[in-house]
């Protein structure tokens, strides 16, 4: 019994690494990337090359519940005008798959210059 659960929890963890590199999951990211982008209120400070690493918490309905800075190349004011663009972004756009929905996602946030 031990060894089928453990069987199908590395089959489930599996599905998951699959559906994460797939062209949908990236194709999603995008999506969320560009939604953020557009409600994006770039403060004065905010310099050319920006490239910053978000984790968001969402729910199901896609309505954000967190969004937090894990690294990024931006002053203070900077990544607090990228959080408060994930938030404004919200509801974000559902994955095509809903097998891709995760609760916490990470994305890159890189606007155009």
């Amino acid at each position: 019994e031990m060894q089928r659960q453990l069987a199908a929890q590395i089959e489930e963890e599996q599905r998951l690494l699959r559906l994460r590199s797939s062209a949908e999951y990236g194709i999603w990211l995008a999506a969320i990337q560009d939604q953020v982008t557009r409600n994006w209120k770039r403060p004065p400070s905010a310099r050319s090359g920006l490239e910053c690493e978000v984790r968001v918490g969402l729910i199901p309905g896609m309505e954000v519940v967190s969004a937090e800075i894990l690294r990024c190349n931006g002053d203070d004011a900077t990544r607090r005008s990228i959080v408060a663009a994930v938030e404004r972004a919200s509801p974000l756009p559902r994955p095509s798959d809903p097998a891709l929905f995760e609760r916490s996602i990470v994305f890159v946030f890189k606007p155009e210059d």
